[in-house]
């Protein structure tokens, strides 16, 4: 890379005579505003600032503009890597917004299956089963329940787990 910017400086150095322009700054002595000019005033202290000018431009040999045209595909490259790692950047960041809705969502979703469990572990009047000898014990329908909640909420931890290990792996 730094062959191709030497040989850059090189080409423009060559393919232009510079010369200077001479432009005069003073200060008025009564106001103290400072005025600049390309023409001297007679009788002031002036200071001469060289500004160089482009005045000739002398046309590219054959290895010039090759030099010159292989700094312009090496510019372009750039360009277009820097534009692909622009888009992949963007697009890392628009997956890693949406991850953190998604788990956000999943841990609410966590959350209030925990709650149903917890609530669901609470027999209700269907839940139990009354014999004649005055025992009872849980009918069939509150374990199926039980069994269905605490499935619901190992499901909600799984998704859960999945999407922030998805999201760790976007850092």
């Amino acid at each position: 890379m730094l062959r191709w910017n030497l040989l850059a400086l090189l080409l423009l150095l060559s393919s232009a005579v510079v010369a200077e322009e001479a432009i005069y700054k003073w200060v008025d002595e009564v106001t103290g505003e400072v005025t600049y000019s390309s023409t001297p005033p007679e009788g002031v202290i002036v200071e001469q600032i060289r500004v160089p000018q482009e005045v000739e431009q002398k046309p590219l040999s054959i290895e010039q503009r090759r030099a010159k045209s292989a700094v312009e595909r090496k510019k372009e490259q750039a360009k277009k890597r820097a534009a692909t790692v622009n888009a992949q950047a963007t697009e890392r960041i628009k997956k890693r917004e949406q991850l953190r809705k998604q788990l956000a969502r999943a841990k609410k979703g966590l959350k209030r299956s925990e709650e149903e469990l917890v609530q669901g572990q609470e027999p209700g009047a269907g839940d139990i089963q009354r014999f004649a000898n005055g025992r009872s014990r849980l009918n069939e329908n509150y374990f199926k329940r039980i069994a269905h909640l605490e499935s619901r909420v190992e499901d909600a931890k799984k998704s859960v787990n999945k999407l922030r290990k998805e999201l760790a792996a976007l850092r």
